[in-house]
């Protein structure tokens, strides 16, 4: 028999596994190995950002696409991308799945709040997700208030 902590302490760390994300090139991946928080790049005013390979944050157009926020784990589908699309990425911010890659498609859903000030992305499949970014910022973070069931009609609602 499983005892009830158990049981939770195995679906918060499913729900951390597959909702945990952060924006593209929060981290990088030294040539070492070593996964860090990117403390070079800058945004708007001075503050230290995680970005894209423009130097910048994330601007409010890239923050608009999904392609641009990945899973803070161990990459599943990089390793199952050909050499042809490998060759385009940076592999120093590239080392993590994007959102947009998840299975099934549109499993997230991402809006603009306050204008263009902040982006808020939910998962369809973990209801009680949501994960915000200030677009030209470092700041982003996610929250899970949920019942802790998995959405698993989801592949028939899409």
């Amino acid at each position: 028999m499983i005892k009830e902590e158990d049981r939770l302490a195995a679906v918060v760390a499913d729900i951390d596994e597959q909702v945990a994300i952060a924006p593209r090139g929060a981290f990088v991946k030294t040539p070492h190995g070593a996964v860090l928080q990117n403390r070079i790049l800058k945004g708007k005013k001075g503050q230290s950002s995680g970005a894209p390979t423009d130097g910048q944050s994330l601007s409010v157009t890239e923050a608009g696409k999904q392609q641009n926020y990945c899973h803070f784990r161990e990459p599943v589908r990089l390793n199952e991308k050909s050499l042809l699309e490998k060759a385009d990425l940076d592999k120093s911010i590239d080392f993590l799945d994007p959102i947009n890659e998840d299975i099934p498609k549109g499993s997230w859903s991402l809006k603009f709040e306050r204008g263009s000030g902040l982006v808020t992305i939910t998962s369809l499949l973990w209801p009680g997700t949501t994960f915000y970014h200030v677009p030209h910022t470092r700041k982003y973070g996610w929250i899970y208030v949920g019942t802790g069931e998995k959405n698993k009609d989801l592949p028939f609602m899409l």
